[in-house]
């Protein structure tokens, strides 16, 4: 039986862990924006000063016009993904 500081460790870990997939996927957003072409922003709905605007923002910064606010929900199920020949696989 698990005492109830391991399961509190346990859900720290796994918020740190969320936290950094969010933060990890604001990065590597940013990068992909940061090489869209004028025809592709347009093509998103966005200026090349909205573009350079979202893309100048540390990686800590959320709550922009392209990037949905609930990134921590929708990246917290990565954490419970394992990779094995038959699933789709996760890069990280």
């Amino acid at each position: 039986m698990q005492s109830h500081n391991s399961n509190k460790t346990k859900s720290l870990l796994k918020k740190c862990l969320q936290q950094v997939l969010v933060y990890r996927h604001r990065y590597s957003s940013r990068i992909a924006l940061s090489k869209l072409d004028d025809q592709m922003l347009k093509d998103i709905g966005m200026t090349k000063d909205q573009a350079s605007i979202e893309i100048q923002k540390p990686f800590w910064k959320g709550d922009s016009s392209i990037f949905d606010k609930n990134e921590y929900k929708r990246l917290k199920h990565r954490i419970y993904i394992k990779k094995t020949p038959k699933s789709r696989g996760v890069s990280f």
